[in-house]
């Protein structure tokens, strides 16, 4: 397997997920069919983190700030003339006074020389400019194609051209404090009119790592530096972001290396490192035997994608206990599946505990009665291993919020946001979300996988692992019940709960994107992840 080192879009099922990577060549994964494989290691770290990794890449290595600016800026320009080529359109790149804005300029000068039409937009935000920003602005009036507009009041503020690509350059990734007076004005009226802008580092008013508490650039692409910004990875700003790419500038990887980070985005080479290869001798006993609890009258599908799932996941031996309603469902389409049948029709109305199983997986169609409710309950009251809950197991813990308590330490949960909402409840931002998600990790020694765009895992340490595969077609009936399936087999040959979540969340995820890259979006069915899960092992083993 070759591997290169270039400028590409690492694209994971139409995910905007982007960085200067090393990336396998298109490999081949069945008949007629391949996909290229895409790695984007890195930390996510905070602005004040980039801002030390700035000062010592200007100290440590052979460029000072003004060219590290250059080089930056040069690679957003190149970064933009590939994604928007047409150079009819029109370009207004708005400056602010600081380095943010001085990288504006340098793209303003880059585009023009490149046969963009160009108009730069000076709004005068503070009478104190940063060194950069004036010894770029400098070089601009000798340039020929450049429009200069100096707006020293809201009055000056020209009416923005709907035709025209605006550049946000304004504040970047570092602001602290809310936009206000003209900067404001002029993001609020470009919001208004303009039909795509794009975010040098990041949406002015959006910072890296905290909530915006004032008016924020509405951007459909954002092309930010280095490594990817925590907000960019939250679902409510994905409005305010657009599609996201990264471009390494070639700040110090040996400073990056050592800053002490908590947050970090999934890879493959942290997946393949997890990866655990089977014994040429190895029989089913080895490779563990899952206990699934799931199922109901009339949600039987969910037990069945759980426990095929967790087969296709490689445990050695999967049963189900459901009711009896679903005996023969089971033992028709899943006859590799064994079954424990529950003493009532069409509910779970006792949960086994058996030394048997390495690992139990309860939750999918289980159905919120109180003949569940009590069978989970008492089941928690005697448990001493992991545990993993999904769906209705933690919406009948939701109902009875001691039973958290009662969770065995290094357990398993897999909520989506509503899940989570009734189970821990609501915060106003959320950054303060994903505060309370790691919050209650630490406090229950638990490890939540929080399914979103970007799914997360937080753990008992208070680290937090977005992933970095998957796609909208998985927003369909079952999908998490297939990841519930996945993790649990996963635990079953004696992964440890954090590796069997990562990598059971990035698995679930390159399943749904080879799946999606074969079949489309709008096709897409949980069934399909299962199928093409033989294949995204093939890619990280």
């Amino acid at each position: 397997m070759i591997l290169r080192r270039a400028l590409i879009r690492c694209k994971t099922g139409g995910k905007p997920l982007f960085a200067i990577v090393y990336t396998n060549l298109t490999v081949g994964i069945g008949t007629g069919y391949k996909i290229k494989v895409y790695i984007s290691r890195m930390k996510i770290l905070t602005s004040d983190d980039l801002r030390a990794a700035d000062r010592y890449t200007i100290e440590h290595t052979p460029i000072n700030s003004l060219d590290l600016m250059e080089r930056a800026a040069t690679l957003w320009a190149l970064q933009f003339a590939e994604d928007y080529p047409d150079t009819h359109h029109k370009v207004c790149v708005v400056c602010g006074p600081g380095n943010n804005g001085g990288d504006g300029l340098v793209i303003a000068r880059w585009l023009a020389e490149n046969a963009y039409e160009v108009e730069v937009w000076l709004p005068r935000i503070s009478d104190r400019c940063s060194p950069e920003f004036n010894a770029n602005l400098q070089r601009l009036p000798d340039r020929q194609g450049i429009v200069l507009r100096h707006i020293r009041s809201e009055g000056e503020l020209p009416t923005p051209d709907r035709s025209s690509i605006f550049i946000d350059a304004l504040f970047g990734s570092g602001l602290s404090r809310p936009i206000s007076g003209i900067g404001a004005r002029l993001i609020e009226l470009i919001n208004l009119t303009s039909n795509c802008t794009v975010a040098v580092d990041m949406p002015s008013g959006l910072p890296a790592d905290h909530s915006p508490t004032g008016p924020v650039m509405k951007c459909q692409r954002t092309y930010t530096f280095q490594v990817p910004k925590l907000t960019l990875l939250l679902d409510e700003y994905h409005e305010l972001t657009g599609d996201w790419k990264i471009l390494d500038i070639g700040l110090s990887e040996e400073f990056i290396a050592e800053i002490r980070a908590n947050h970090f985005m999934l890879d493959l080479p942290l997946i393949k490192s997890l990866y655990l290869s089977r014994k040429i001798t190895g029989h089913k006993g080895n490779f563990g035997h899952a206990g699934i609890t799931a199922g109901s009258y009339g949600k039987i599908g969910a037990a069945m994608l759980c426990g095929h799932a967790c087969l296709r996941a490689g445990a050695g031996l999967v049963t189900l206990h459901l009711p009896g309603c679903g005996v023969i469902p089971l033992q028709t389409a899943l006859p590799e599946v064994m079954l424990s049948p529950d003493n009532h029709d069409y509910c779970v109305t006792a949960i086994p505990i058996d030394d048997k199983y390495s690992i139990r997986g309860i939750g999918p169609g289980l159905g919120t009665n109180e003949l569940a409710a009590q069978a989970l309950g008492r089941y928690l009251k005697f448990a001493r291993s992991p545990v993993l809950l999904d769906a209705d197991a933690l919406n009948i813990l939701s109902q009875n919020k001691d039973g958290l308590a009662a969770l065995p330490e290094r357990s398993v949960l897999t909520p989506h946001p509503k899940e989570f909402v009734r189970l821990f409840g609501e915060r106003n931002t959320p950054i303060e979300q994903l505060e309370l998600q790691k919050k209650m990790s630490m406090h229950y020694g638990i490890y939540i996988v929080y399914k979103s765009h970007y799914s997360r895992v937080t753990t008992p340490e208070g680290l937090i692992y977005f992933n970095s595969t998957g796609n909208d077609g998985m927003a369909t009936a079952g999908s998490g019940d297939v990841l519930t399936g996945i993790i649990t087999g996963l635990l079953a040959q004696r992964y440890s709960p954090l590796h069997a979540s990562l990598i059971g969340m990035y698995l679930h995820g390159l399943a749904g994107d080879i799946a999606a890259d074969k079949l489309g979006h709008n096709a897409l069915i949980a069934g399909d992840i299962i199928d093409h899960l033989g294949f995204a092992f093939q890619l990280i083993s």
